[in-house]
């Protein structure tokens, strides 16, 4: 299993990049804290330089909070902890938990919890919610992201990602954006899993991270 680089993050202005708000902190925190438990988030916060967080909660308003360099820090300190291996699976499951814990409330996806949306065709249901998602993180996350399609799979593609923004690693990193876009089609599709794979990252030196969505829910034994 390839490891994260001990160079960790690479010296990158955070100006280059943009900010999380506290709004999308707060959830990203709260999601953390569901599946690291108080004490572990307390210590990769403070791993991370950035044990202020953990004294107060944040306001829920969209005054910038964390550059791409902090969150990406962040994103480091939960594998320097727990190893690689382990930290991306903790940060796939905070993925999931980001979406139950609200990003569904962030405008957008409010519009189409209806049942007008529920009676859509599955592949209908799937692209849009993956496009309002889009929609939302480049509204308030000033990342880059895009959606588009090959016959057999959707690509979700980050030219700015914060997660691994500035990051050196040798494995994909942002296993937290896998478990959001997851968690995501299990909402729209009614409860049904589909494969979401990270197949390049910027933190490898890649262009921009990429992932791979298979058009149709996955098939259980």
């Amino acid at each position: 299993m390839a490891q994260r680089l001990e160079t960790g993050v690479a010296a990158q202005d955070s100006r280059e990049g943009g900010y999380f708000p506290n709004k999308l902190v707060r959830l990203l925190l709260f999601s953390l804290e569901d599946v690291l438990g108080s004490n572990s988030l307390r210590a990769v916060l403070t791993l991370a330089r950035l044990p202020e967080l953990a004294e107060q909660a944040l306001p829920p308003n969209f005054e910038p909070a964390l550059s791409f360099s902090e969150v990406a820090q962040l994103n480091a300190a939960i594998d320097e902890m727990h190893g690689t291996r382990s930290g991306q699976q903790l940060s796939l499951r905070a993925g999931h938990a980001v979406f139950r814990h609200g990003i569904k409330d962030f405008g957008g996806l409010l519009s189409v919890a209806d049942v007008a949306f529920r009676i859509l065709p599955l592949s209908f249901r799937v692209r849009l919610s993956m496009e309002v998602l889009a929609e939302i993180l480049n509204r308030y996350s000033g990342q880059h992201v895009r959606l588009t399609e090959t016959p057999e799979s959707y690509l979700w593609i980050v030219e700015r990602c914060a997660i691994c923004w500035g990051l050196q690693v040798a494995a994909p990193a942002c296993s937290i954006v896998t478990g959001l876009l997851s968690e995501t089609l299990y909402w729209a599709s009614g409860g049904r899993s589909f494969q979401v794979e990270e197949v390049t990252c910027a933190g490898l030196g890649d262009p921009a991270c990429m992932f791979r969505i298979g058009r149709a829910p996955s098939v259980t034994a």
